[in-house]
């Protein structure tokens, strides 16, 4: 592979024959993996994804994924369902699948838009809105404590991993 750099405002991403590489602003080396060890880097992701899956099901049976959803509806504080399905990135009918415990455990609520009676706006009830804070502090706690017991600035974590879900968006081989 040729070697290429790619920057962002808080990391450059270098690729060369055998590495790839992640330094922060300063030139530092914050992440290096060999390409032959980048496969298992990925599957181990996988799990770790999966762990957080599995782990991350409140008292509830909220879903990590259905989690993701109260997410995206709170940072808006409403969201379109058409929007939705453009965020999830998946069909109609699946987000209608996915809301539908939501929408039974009371935890978002489903209203037709004002602007458009052909659309209908999601948002969070109060009880998710609890349960919503409840489970990012979980979740904050988790990462302070895997960020910290490896010595890993929290924000560089978090820089880290958008800056490589960025990049394995724009290759076609990922999708």
């Amino acid at each position: 592979m040729p070697f290429k750099i790619i920057k962002n405002h808080t990391f450059i991403l270098s690729f060369d024959k055998s590495f790839i590489k992640l330094y922060n602003t300063t030139h530092k080396v914050v992440f290096i993996i060999k390409y032959s060890g980048f496969l298992d880097f990925l599957f181990k992701m996988s799990a770790f994804t999966r762990f957080l899956e599995n782990s991350i099901i409140s008292e509830d049976g909220v879903t990590l994924r259905q989690f993701y959803i109260l997410d995206i509806v709170n940072k808006a504080n409403s969201v379109e369902l058409t929007e939705l399905h453009s965020i999830l990135k998946v069909e109609k009918s699946t987000t209608t699948r996915l809301i539908a415990p939501l929408l039974n455990m009371e935890l978002i609520k489903k209203e037709k838009s004002t602007k458009n009676q052909r659309s209908f706006i999601i948002s969070l009830t109060e009880k998710g809105k609890e349960l919503h804070n409840t489970t990012s502090e979980c979740i904050n706690e988790f990462i302070t404590e895997l960020t910290s017991e490896h010595n890993i600035d929290s924000s560089d974590f978090f820089r880290l991993a958008e800056t490589v879900v960025k990049e394995v968006e724009k290759k076609e081989c990922c999708k």
